[in-house]
């Protein structure tokens, strides 16, 4: 739950480092307040906060906290933080058109645990477009880039494909335009506080174009001012649905968008149900100042409402039409079972919420030498069996216990859960912390104990080692050597004459990895490597076929521009996979290969694939385009004049571009339905039923194989009822 500024409780703490010597001039940043300093015997004080969750995050110039959780009920919380070795990040932003740098850009960090959201770093690029945030501690982060005349991008940065301490990444934002609007109640009045996001249009095809993209699911919503007013920058020409969220009303939509230039957009909020109820405790006490919503309080519910001095709670803004939502309900640290709420119009029953589960676990996490391990984190969750039925609500009825969260252990490895149920509970203990000259693995460690166990240890494994050498065909020491995990870890570069390499601080609970070995002159390879606990492996020497570096771009095909993240896979002649590697933000790539003739091929998915480019032994660069297509056009005859109808296409062979059922689009009131698809071979269905359940209805004797060329348009007719002879089959391409 957000909590909201402006009471009088406060948080009191002390940074400091690795050896416990306090740490001055830290940044402190708590959820929903501004950064503070940390004095120069390393202690903060943040001021003016109310009842709530708040997380802290912090950082000196090398080393990174957080996120802390932090619950405050009725007095000060004092918290020490522990600074450890963390990781940088620079983001380059450049636009998508010509790859220019995009001077002034902004930019945010988002922090997170394993259960939601936990606070935000901000900065802003200088002339050479690069956003510099400041070193954290070491997890997956999502940074959200904007600049003028372009629309935001959001990407997931995780640290089991980078390597190092200091992370890279460049972000390419579109051409956009600024959708702005009001969101507003059913009487007009302005809504202020409201959060705006996005959503596909729905649509019947699966395939779709690559540019302008749909809306990212990833994005953080923009929150609407006083005036209730909102700016939302898209890409050009995105098709859309704004949708407008508040905790007092039920949600509302735009309705579909094409986002052609700026417009005004009005979204309008409706009241909604009101639920209503009582939180007691097991005696059947009122409970003032618990907290209940319409999810689960340690991720980001939709609807929250706080009871008065009774117990008593009103939660507004409830869907209409919904057919039922689920309550929870805390209260110092203890929680309620989650109780199933059916929602026929005008339900008025009074729920009763009971705060019963109070249960404890203690514990400790240590190390494989039984040493304390400080500020590991470790996530909890109650374990649902798996013949668990949960009950029709009649008009409620109290479901399994669902809680999970995340806590941190002190600097002693010491840490404690609340609010707990009667039962089995997961934990699982890992360290955020970078290695001396590398972000390793963090470690981690997994059990199931009972609610209410005290003095759990949680041991962290011996980390595991992979050590080998690497030759070149000709028998010398390979040069420019990387070595990566799959798919734990990004490239490290290994320096030593000898073509030697060791990897360390490796997590032994994969079992094994898969070590990708790449060197100058040389084609690419992977080595299964099988770890164990405090044990090194030895990969022996590996001999690396002679090779060279292929260098490509893909492109979209429609207007040229770069396709990124695209799947370039590398075949033989025979079609064994060689190679694979992802496009960067402008379309590039390069993979190492042999010195022989290989196939290239391109994808992404649900857009479509590339020709099946012959590369020969000598070229080095390669240009591939996206998607490459063929239109199939279908006639349905038998079929009644009104009334339901679907034609699908499926997918045969085995170079599906990404997606494997295409649900052809109908052309207007008449039985013809076209398609943009890949090139390929299909089977052709039809079906008087909608949507994906028209692949289980029909009569399967009149399904009709096609073969699809690019370029090409593939026309048939196909009976959808009974006919006394064979359907009619394909007409000519052309």
């Amino acid at each position: 739950m957000g909590a909201v500024l402006g009471g009088p409780l406060a948080i009191d703490g002390v940074v400091l480092d690795e050896h416990a010597a306090p740490v001055g001039d830290a940044a402190v940043l708590v959820t929903e307040h501004g950064e503070v300093r940390s004095g120069p015997d390393g202690r903060f004080h943040v001021a003016e906060l109310r009842p709530g969750r708040y997380f802290v995050n912090a950082h000196s110039a090398t080393a990174a906290a957080g996120p802390i959780p932090v619950q405050i009920d009725d007095a000060p919380v004092s918290v020490v933080v522990r600074l450890h070795p963390g990781v940088s990040l620079t983001v380059e932003v450049v636009s998508v058109t010509d790859g220019k740098p995009l001077a002034g850009a902004r930019g945010s960090l988002e922090f997170s645990t394993m259960v939601g959201p936990a606070g935000r770093v901000e900065t802003t690029a200088g002339a050479d477009g690069v956003l510099h945030f400041p070193v954290a501690a070491l997890g997956n982060y999502q940074v959200l880039a904007e600049a003028d005349g372009y629309a935001p991008a959001t990407r997931l940065l995780t640290w089991n494909d980078r390597a190092g301490l200091a992370w890279q990444a460049r972000m390419a934002l579109e051409p956009g335009v600024v959708l702005t609007g009001r969101v507003i109640d059913e009487s007009g009045t302005p809504v202020a506080g409201a959060q705006v996001t996005s959503r596909p249009p729905r649509r019947m095809q699966t395939q779709i174009p690559f540019r302008p993209r749909p809306p990212d699911p990833m994005r953080s919503p923009v929150t609407t001012d006083a005036a209730g007013r909102f700016r939302y920058p898209v890409p050009a020409g995105q098709g859309l649905v704004l949708v407008a969220s508040h905790p007092r009303y039920a949600g509302g939509d735009s309705g579909p968008l094409v986002a052609t230039g700026p417009s005004e957009v009005a979204i309008t909020l409706h009241a909604g149900q009101v639920l209503r109820g009582q939180v007691v405790d097991r005696d059947r006490a009122p409970i003032a100042r618990a907290t209940v919503s319409d999810g689960a309080p340690e991720g980001a519910p939709a609807h929250v409402a706080e009871t008065d001095a009774d117990g008593r709670f009103e939660l507004t803004g409830i869907a209409p039409g919904g057919h039922q939502t689920v309550l929870y309900a805390e209260a110092r640290g203890a929680r309620a079972s989650p109780v199933l709420v059916a929602l026929p119009d005008g339900f008025a029953a009074s729920i009763e919420l009971v705060v019963d589960h109070d249960q404890r676990i203690t514990g400790t996490v240590v190390d494989a030498s039984g040493a304390p391990v400080g500020d590991a984190l470790i996530h909890f969750q109650h374990v649902v069996p798996t013949s668990y039925q949960p009950p029709r609500a009649t008009p409620t009825a109290v479901l399994e216990p669902m809680a999970a969260g995340e806590v941190r252990a002190d600097g002693n490895g010491s840490f404690a859960i609340s609010g707990l149920a009667a039962g089995e509970i997961q934990l699982l203990a890992r360290v955020p912390t970078a290695a001396a000259d590398r972000a390793a693995l963090p470690l981690m460690v997994g059990t199931t104990v009972r609610a209410g166990d005290d003095g759990v240890v949680l041991t962290l494994p011996s980390p595991a080692r992979i050590r080998g050498r690497v030759i070149t065909s000709t028998g010398r020491p390979a040069t420019g050597l990387e070595v990566s995990l799959a798919p734990f870890g990004g490239p490290i570069r290994v320096d030593d004459a000898d073509g030697r390499f060791e990897l360390e601080q490796l997590d032994p609970a994969p079992g094994s990895y898969q070590v990708h070995l790449t060197a100058a002159g040389a084609a690419a390879a992977e080595v299964k490597a099988t770890v164990t606990a405090g044990k090194t492996t030895d990969l022996g020497v590996i001999t690396l076929e002679a090779g060279h570096r292929l260098h490509g771009r893909v492109l979209e095909t429609t207007a040229g521009g770069p396709v990124g993240n695209a799947l370039v896979s590398v075949d033989g002649p025979e079609g064994t996979r060689i190679a694979s590697c992802r496009t960067d933000e402008l379309g590039g790539f390069e993979v190492d290969v042999p010195d022989d003739p290989v196939v290239v091929h391109a994808t992404v998915a649900g857009v479509g694939g590339s020709r099946f480019e012959l590369v020969p032994a000598a070229r080095t660069t390669v240009e591939l385009h996206l998607p490459e297509t063929g239109r199939l056009e279908v006639t349905v005859t038998g079929a009644p004049p009104t009334g339901p109808l679907t034609v699908a296409a499926t997918r045969t062979d085995a170079n599906d571009g990404g997606f494997r059922i295409v649900m052809l689009d109908r052309d207007g009131p008449a039985p013809t339905f076209h398609a943009e698809v890949s090139p390929g071979e299909y089977v052709v269905h039809a079906s008087p039923t909608v949507g994906l359940a028209a692949l289980k209805n029909g009569d399967i004797r009149h399904d009709l194989a096609i073969a699809v060329a690019v370029g090409e348009t593939q026309k048939l007719s196909m009976a959808i009822a009974p006919a006394a002879g064979p359907a009619a089959g394909p007409a000519a391409g052309h």
